[in-house]
């Protein structure tokens, strides 16, 4: 079974810079890295529990479907994965449980289970027709991908995701443009041509730059990791920040 993606350095407490704010973000990075597939089922679940809150007081199907789920929960993947094949709960709550499970499956580690609970989850999706339930599991089978080393449809998935958030979810459509210049960094270490290399971490210092400018509410962590991680490109490879900055004069007005 393959290894977790590539993680920060494991030390918590001791940071390679001697300013306060970087040693504060580089903390804040390490432990992101360590548990990268939480940060993508964080913004994943974060619409879930908006409707859940919104179905408590409704006594319909899918307030039923709700209160399923959050039994399920309480109860864990078995549970999850029993809720996820009733055929008497609502798609969306069905796809919504395997989805879970399948997260649950993805933070021990087992990625056949995850697999095969986002098989289920894909499934119960379409039927739903609910795009934010569809998108959720197409960010968690991209997750699925980096973890196992499959870097290359990782990034696909990710920047399809990313594409599909552009102007709604913005919480996802961040954690997949961060998760895609992951993949960049993943790719350049595995490639032996100097000139892909360098493109592809080029591509992920414009994806960090991208995603550390934004303002995302409930997102600051991942807006502050991906200021840590542009700034570490900058660090091993100035390069990036000589091209950025020359391209920044070159596009300014002429007096």
């Amino acid at each position: 079974m393959a290894d977790n993606a590539p993680t920060a350095p494991e030390t918590p407490d001791v940071t390679s810079y001697s300013d306060p704010l970087y040693d504060r973000m580089e903390v804040i990075a390490r432990g992101i890295g360590k548990r990268w597939y939480l940060i993508v089922i964080i913004a994943i679940l974060c619409s879930v529990a908006v409707l859940q809150l919104k179905a408590r007081s409704e006594n319909t199907p899918i307030a039923a479907g709700a209160h399923a789920l959050r039994q399920a929960r309480s109860e864990g993947i078995e549970a999850l994965t029993a809720l996820a094949g009733n055929e008497a709960v609502l798609s969306e709550w069905r796809a919504r449980a395997a989805l879970e499970a399948a997260n649950l499956a993805l933070g021990t580690g087992d990625l056949d289970s995850a697999r095969s609970q986002l098989s289920v989850a894909k499934a119960q999706a379409e039927a739903s027709a609910l795009r934010e339930v569809e998108l959720t599991v197409l960010a968690s089978q991209a997750a699925v991908a980096e973890q196992a080393e499959e870097f290359d449809v990782a990034s696909s998935l990710y920047l399809e995701v990313a594409d599909k958030t552009a102007t709604g979810m913005l919480g996802l459509n961040l954690a997949a443009t961060l998760g895609a210049g992951r993949c960049d960094l993943a790719l350049a270490a595995a490639s032996a041509d100097a000139a892909e290399q360098t493109e592809l971490r080029r591509s992920a210092y414009e994806r960090f730059r991208f995603a550390g400018e934004r303002s995302v509410e409930g997102a600051e962590q991942l807006v502050n990791y991906a200021r840590f991680k542009r700034y570490e490109l900058e660090r091993a490879y100035p390069e990036l920040a000589d091209d950025d900055n020359a391209a920044v004069v070159d596009e300014a007005p002429i007096e």
